[in-house]
């Protein structure tokens, strides 16, 4: 159910969940047997990034030495602040969607879910069979161990597929 489900008695749950929805909440569960759900968030070490990006760029580097302090330089400050903050987001992308071919032979499905967190490059849940754990989780460290300096995972799981379940297959209304 998705969070802010409101039902008052257990008579409710069972009347208006349970037995309306049964072949479908039964189906539902069926189509998950035996899958847990595994999720991989990547950030950035923004030092590390940062470094990066400067290593890569000579234009970044020369703005960047052309750029002093005080009012005089505001503009050139602006600039340079706008420049780095475009190739940190393109380094992002593209270091997500290296990621995202990194995981995808370790998982049945995956989906991706918005990067919102300060730094985050990453926000991918997966789809694994229980019996297949071990093999995802060895994956998961190789990956870690190969991984350049700016990036960081954070791998958390087993958890219940919940990513993977869409409102109106599970029989619910989707009002949000």
């Amino acid at each position: 159910m998705r969070f802010g489900v409101v039902v008052e008695t257990d008579v409710g749950v069972a009347n208006r969940i349970l037995e309306a929805g049964e072949r479908s909440l039964e189906a539902l569960l069926n189509s998950f047997d035996g899958l847990v759900q595994l999720t991989v968030k990547a950030y950035y070490d923004q030092d590390e990034a940062l470094k990066h990006l400067l290593h890569e760029r000579p234009d970044l580097r020369e703005l960047r030495n052309q750029t002093g302090t005080g009012p005089a330089f505001y503009h050139s400050q602006l600039r340079l602040g706008e420049a780095i903050a475009m190739g940190l987001e393109a380094l992002a992308s593209a270091d997500g969607s290296m990621l995202y071919d990194q995981l995808t032979g370790l998982a049945e499905r995956i989906v991706l879910g918005d990067v919102t967190g300060k730094n985050q490059v990453l926000d991918a849940a997966l789809l694994v069979q229980r019996r297949a754990r071990t093999r995802t989780d060895e994956g998961i460290a190789r990956l870690s161990r190969t991984l350049p300096d700016r990036l960081r995972l954070r791998y958390i799981g087993p958890q219940p597929p919940y990513s993977f379940v869409d409102g109106q297959l599970a029989g619910e209304s989707v009002w949000a």
